[in-house]
């Protein structure tokens, strides 16, 4: 098994089951979200700026305090970080984790960017319906015009 998840043994299961009825399935883990459900919650998908870095990527990364967000505020959180890892070269996003309220439900978003390889420009151009802990209003612009460093 790779990775150790229940996502990822989830996952596996359904390409078993896709393989056993006689389609072609192959696992692609670049994507499998990691959530862990502690008070706040911490969830990870995809490459470390350390992982993308070995992998050979042009590794660009950006990230915040989500305490900074105008929902930390009304949710009283007084925790919360986000950072995103993004190969420039390609300019896709390649990795994203992060710790505070209500993560948890909005890592698949960023699962679904990375699989999909949107490109950043785009991606930083969605805008969730003003959910202040949602990364595709703010956080993700430092992302699609990434700086020479």
């Amino acid at each position: 098994m790779t990775g150790s998840s229940a996502s990822t043994a989830n996952y596996q299961a359904r390409i078993l089951v896709a393989n056993l009825q006689g389609k072609v399935a192959r696992a692609d883990y670049r994507a499998i979200p990691r959530t862990v459900f502690t008070d706040p919650p911490v969830a990870a998908v995809g490459l470390t700026r350390s992982a993308a870095e070995t992998a050979g990527l042009d590794v660009v990364a950006a990230g915040m305090d989500l305490v900074e967000a105008a929902r930390a505020g009304a949710d009283g959180a007084e925790i919360g970080r986000l950072q995103l890892v993004a190969d420039k070269t390609r300019g896709v996003l390649v990795g994203a984790a992060a710790i505070g309220p209500h993560v948890d439900e909005w890592i698949g978003e960023m699962s679904l960017a990375i699989r999909a390889e949107v490109a950043l420009e785009l991606l930083a151009d969605v805008f969730g319906g003003l959910r202040a802990t949602d990364p595709s209003a703010r956080y993700q612009a430092p992302l699609a015009r990434p700086s020479a460093s």
